[in-house]
């Protein structure tokens, strides 16, 4: 019987975790950079996009820089898994860029939640992908293609 106390203590936390990683993704998704920050540690690390952001001041100035790169933003998840303090974040974003073109991406994080607080998460996301959605105009278009093209063929 402790045994299954122990497992449902366990669901529960996992479900409290998921609940924590939605309501944050919400908050990214609002735009709400106060709101999203307070569900980082103090000394909270992130990196995306090969960048790393450590504490809560280094994660409010990039927050509101790329928030501010967005007229709308929305997130769609298809699954988020949890393993003791673990977590692996799995879904599509969509960002409404300030001269009304979309990009839409598959993105996954991974990191750490610990007393409900996320202590670090990595970003990965196709970034050639967002480029090539995001390019302007003819000479920007063909760099971009010109790239995407190169790493595809590295792949055949």
């Amino acid at each position: 019987m402790v045994r299954g106390v122990q497992e449902e203590r366990g669901m529960s936390d996992v479900e409290e975790i998921r609940r924590i990683l939605r309501e944050f993704m919400d908050a990214v998704c609002s735009k709400d950079v106060e709101k999203t920050l307070s569900f980082y540690a103090d000394d909270a690390i992130e990196i995306w996009s090969g960048r790393t952001f450590k504490g809560k001041e280094e994660l409010r100035r990039w927050k509101t820089s790329f928030v501010q790169s967005f007229r709308e933003m929305k997130y769609e998840e298809m699954d988020i898994v949890v393993q003791g303090d673990k977590v692996a974040v799995e879904g599509t974003a969509e960002g409404i860029l300030d001269d009304g073109r979309t990009v839409r991406f598959p993105l996954a994080l991974i990191g750490s939640v610990k007393d409900g607080k996320i202590q670090w998460l990595h970003n990965y996301y196709d970034r050639l992908l967002v480029a090539k959605q995001a390019a302007k105009g003819v000479i920007q278009t063909r760099i971009v293609n010109m790239i995407v093209e190169r790493m595809e063929k590295m792949i055949r």
